[in-house]
């Protein structure tokens, strides 16, 4: 099979061609092409390579999770600098998780620490 990189030239007609979505400004077409890329050829390298439609579905998958942004105004302080930009979503979602099992987190650690600890002396 033909190794192609993301410098390979494309049009439309080839995300057409290969099943691709061929809505979206160039930046997400380029960075469509660039994961497809990537995508093929490790299945190409791979002893048991995925079908082109898993593929296909992880590109979608992939897409979806791009356009997940949740977009946070642009503040800027009085020298002009940027204080706050745009966040996945995923991560404020994660960041409202960990405080919320804060404590619960700290009480698992602690019992892994301890677990280690009796298990080192044990051996001793």
């Amino acid at each position: 099979m033909l190794k192609i990189t993301p410098n390979t030239p494309w049009s439309l007609q080839t995300f057409q061609d290969l099943g691709l979505a061929t809505e979206g400004s160039l930046a997400t077409l380029r960075a469509r092409h660039e994961r497809w890329c990537n995508l093929w050829n490790a299945e190409i390298d791979s002893i048991k390579p995925r079908t082109i439609g898993y593929l296909l579905q992880d590109i979608t998958d992939w897409d979806r999770e791009r356009s997940r942004v949740k977009e946070v105004p642009k503040i800027e302080d009085a020298n002009g600098y940027v204080v706050r930009e745009m966040k996945p979503l995923r991560l404020v979602f994660l960041n409202v998780h960990q405080k919320a099992h804060k404590d619960q987190f700290k009480e698992l650690t602690e019992s892994a620490r301890l677990a280690c600890m009796k298990k080192t002396a044990g051996e001793l």
